[in-house]
Order: C-alpha cells, then sequence, then structure tokens
C-alpha cells in the first residue's frame, strides 16, 4: 500500500552557548555559463540550468566537456529569497571571483591567486535577489564555492506572526545550530549530517515505500521502529529515522561539534505534497 499520508517537522532547538556558528546557504536553481576565455569576450561553450549552488573543486581538470582544464571563466546567475536582515557571504576561489547582488558590484577579487576565502557582510531586503558570480581560472587547480548565512539575531519576518527562515534551500529545520539538515521530497525524505563549519554530508534516503513498510510493522505490533539510519558528519553516532507508537517519524542526531553528547530530536508530521 503507498503512503499518502503527509507529515510536517516541529524542531527542537537547542541551545548551546559553545555552538553560536549559523549554517551556510548555497541557494538553489543556479544557472552556470562557460567560457574558454579569461574575460568572458569570445562565445559561451556551453550553460548548465537547475544547479544546486556554486561549490565545486576541479581539480586540475575541465569543469565541463568541451571546456578548457586553464584559462576559463564561468558566470553563475540565480535568483535567491532571502529573510530580511544583514548576511554574512563567504565567497572562496582558484583563482578569481566576482560577486554581484541586484546588479551592484559587492566583491571584486578577479585575478590570479591561489585558493583564499574571503567574507563581508550585506544588508538584504525580505524577498527575491539576483545574484551574478565571475568565476576566473587561469592555471593548475580550480576551486569556486560561495555561500552566506544569517547573521545571529538579525532575521525579519516577511509579515506579521510569520517565522522568519534564514535559508532558502528549501530544508524543513531552520535552526541554525542543527546538525542534521532535513528535506522533504514526493519521492521521500533525505537527511543530511552538518559539520561544525555549516557544510552538509548524505545521510541517509527513505522512501514512501520504506515508511509504508514501517506503518506495517507498527499495526503488526511494534513500536518506536528503526526505518532508517546513516553516518553524522562529525562523529561515529549515527542518524536515525524513527517511526514512534505515536504514529509520527523522528530523526535523531548527534549534537553539534563539540557537544555530541547532546543530540537533536525532530518530530516529523505533514510535509509531503
Amino acid at each position: 500500500m503507498l503512503l499518502h499520508y503527509r507529515f510536517f517537522l516541529l524542531t527542537l532547538l537547542l541551545i548551546v552557548c559553545t555552538f553560536s556558528a549559523a549554517q551556510a546557504a548555497f541557494g538553489t536553481n543556479w544557472t552556470a555559463t562557460y567560457y574558454n576565455c579569461t574575460d568572458f569576450a569570445c562565445p559561451p561553450v556551453v550553460t548548465q540550468t537547475g544547479l544546486d549552488g556554486v561549490n565545486y573543486d576541479w581539480g586540475t581538470g575541465s569543469p565541463y566537456i568541451g571546456v578548457n582544464a586553464d584559462n576559463f571563466t564561468i558566470r553563475f546567475e540565480s535568483v535567491q529569497t532571502f529573510v530580511g536582515g544583514r548576511f554574512e557571504f563567504v565567497p572562496a576561489a582558484d583563482d578569481g571571483m566576482r560577486v554581484f547582488i541586484d546588479g551592484a558590484l559587492v566583491y571584486d577579487q578577479f585575478y590570479g591567486r591561489p585558493f583564499t576565502e574571503d567574507r563581508f557582510q550585506q544588508t538584504m531586503t525580505a524577498g527575491p535577489h539576483t545574484l551574478r558570480v565571475d568565476y576566473l581560472e587561469l592555471t593548475d587547480l580550480a576551486q569556486v564555492r560561495i555561500q552566506w548565512f544569517l547573521l545571529p539575531g538579525d532575521a525579519t519576518s516577511g509579515g506579521e506572526g510569520e517565522a522568519a527562515c534564514p535559508f532558502t534551500d528549501g530544508r524543513l529545520n531552520c535552526d541554525p545550530g542543527a546538525s542534521a539538515v532535513i528535506y522533504c521530497y514526493a519521492y521521500g525524505i533525505h537527511i543530511y549530517g552538518v559539520d561544525h563549519t555549516g557544510r552538509g554530508f548524505p545521510s541517509l534516503v527513505v522512501t514512501p515505500e520504506d515508511l509504508a513498510q514501517a506503518q506495517q510493522d507498527e499495526r503488526a505490533g511494534k513500536e518506536n521502529i528503526l526505518i532508517a539510519s546513516g553516518p553524522s558528519a562529525e562523529n561515529g553516532a549515527p542518524i536515525n529515522l524513527y517511526l514512534l507508537s505515536t504514529g509520527e517519524l523522528q530523526a535523531q542526531a548527534p549534537g553539534p561539534y563539540p557537544e555530541v553528547s547532546k543530540p537533536y530530536r525532530f518530530i516529523f508530521g505533514d510535509c509531503l505534497p
């Protein structure tokens, strides 16, 4: 029997004074246009669409078929929806990089250099904003990344009584200190472990069929059924997904580094379309 029930997420916020770093977002639905020149003054080679973030490390190889391994540029463009507040952006590249927000140049390090991570802050109004990243690769290693996070205490809601979520990547749990991130799709639940730098790593995937099997086990009299287990980001403790005796789902993850003994627990209700 196919799964027809839907569930929503309630998060348990774990407040740890020694852990205050917010998880960074990479955005979604980026477009990348590749050029075999270093100044964009040549015909584009290829364009990719629907990319989930700008976070690539090509080593000494080519980033795409038909694109040079050296002396190329890429223009990444997207529209991202922000909550209102002050954000810290973290661009990183080997070699050069420029960042535009709503057409305005806000970061300019477009020249040859070894891998360098920088930071700058920008106040964003609530709503959609256009982002553009120009990337330059000259020789040797090629790597580019752009991420951002809302500074603690700087969120403004989109309307009266509306809670602000600092992330724009579709995650369900908006806790900046969570050691796991949960996404709910029509084809199942994806859970990622998150390390202390905010980087996510795939942990487990649960399909509607997996959940239907767990429901059958519950009807057979079993309680608190372990549906799936996967690795966490920074220690040996796993991330587990349970079907509780109440009929709800609970994801349990170890606490954020270094407070790994204080677990996060997430209770699920209705989230599937």
